[in-house]
């Protein structure tokens, strides 16, 4: 493997590992532990805890979160052998940028999830200049 090979996947896993944070606090947490504060007070979103399905969303998107956050972790631990997992992360951040996305060009949420859209994107951005354009070179 070639120094520049080195770096690469140096600062590869350093994106992955923050990306697992990301996944598991700002999402996965958030949305099992502190729904009402996350929606209602951080971005504005109408969320009402007494609200079954509202509780069972948010719930369900915190599990997902946690989910993606440990195939985040494991893959950070050997990038190279876990090529699928970033796959997945990276369909799982471009699928949910584009539903917030959408959902605000439509008027369905609020502005203030941009902030959300732009984290997503940037971690997909981060990992496909770290991993996927040595992928392709490779093939």
């Amino acid at each position: 493997m070639k120094n520049s090979d080195n770096k690469r996947e140096k600062y590869l896993k350093i994106v992955l590992y923050v990306s697992a944070v990301v996944l598991l606090f700002w999402w996965g947490a958030t949305h099992i532990f502190f729904k009402e504060f996350y929606f209602n007070e951080v971005f504005g979103v109408a969320f009402n805890a007494g609200d079954n399905f509202d509780n069972e969303a948010s719930e369900m998107i915190g599990v997902l979160c946690i989910a993606l956050a440990y195939g985040a972790f494991l893959s950070a631990r050997n990038p190279s052998k876990n090529v699928n997992l970033i796959k997945v992360l990276i369909i799982a951040a471009v699928g949910s940028g584009l539903v917030f996305l959408y959902n605000i060009l439509t008027g369905s949420a609020p502005a203030s999830l941009l902030f959300n859209v732009a984290l997503l994107f940037v971690m997909v951005i981060a990992i496909m200049i770290l991993y996927l354009k040595k992928e392709i070179k490779n093939k």
